[in-house]
């Protein structure tokens, strides 16, 4: 029996775009946004800071280092680094509608401090969620063992007892490894169909 539906955040729940945050920063710093990726996402600087390796404030000093703009505020640089997101409502929805069930919820993502904050400020579903397991947090990212023993502590039940659903094939994979039975999101639609038959849920 299904009692914990474990989410993704990115690309399940609302969609984002790093391309934004790439052409923001850039303006940002007065720098070409393929210098801004590279510096973020090719020398292993934003998985760093996802992992929590690296502060806000960290990854702060090190753009001002690295671009000579001294005078952008660490908030300035959070809010382009996290205005990338929008809502999939249709999912939204879903997530309401089982905790209103009595399912536990759990939020599985890699993600980062600033990114984190954005969202928790502006999207209220975010407080539907029994527990966060966020990858800054627990200093692990998806696919490693570490971040899904965390979901499963997290979950307070065995790990055939979670429902997983992630828009990356392998970090769904990954958990089935654990024990944890889960379905890589394609849309809404697929998504209530395969829960409903495992779960034996009619949500709708």
């Amino acid at each position: 029996m299904i009692s914990t539906l474990i989410f993704d955040l990115g690309n399940v729940l609302l969609f984002f775009d790093h391309e934004l945050a790439y052409t923001a920063l850039a303006k940002l710093y007065d720098r070409p946004r393929e210098a801004i990726r590279a510096t973020l996402a090719e020398n292993g600087l934003q998985l760093d800071y996802e992992k929590g390796l690296i502060s806000t404030a960290g990854l702060h000093a090190h753009l001002a280092h690295w671009s000579g703009q001294t005078q952008v505020s660490v908030a300035a640089m959070a809010f382009a680094a996290s205005n990338i997101f929008r809502p999939n409502s249709e999912m939204i929805d879903l997530v309401k509608q089982a905790k209103q069930r009595g399912l536990r919820l759990v939020l599985l993502s890699n993600t980062n401090d600033a990114h984190f904050e954005f969202i928790r400020q502006r999207y209220e579903f975010i407080s539907e969620f029994d527990e966060l397991v966020l990858s800054y947090q627990v200093k692990a990212l998806k696919p490693e063992a570490a971040i899904f023993h965390a979901a499963i502590a997290a979950a307070r039940c065995s790990p055939q007892e979670c429902f997983y659903t992630d828009d990356i094939g392998t970090y769904v994979e990954a958990a089935a490894t654990h024990g944890i039975r889960g379905t890589t999101f394609v849309s809404s639609t697929a998504y209530l169909s395969e829960l409903n038959a495992t779960a034996g849920l009619r949500l709708r």
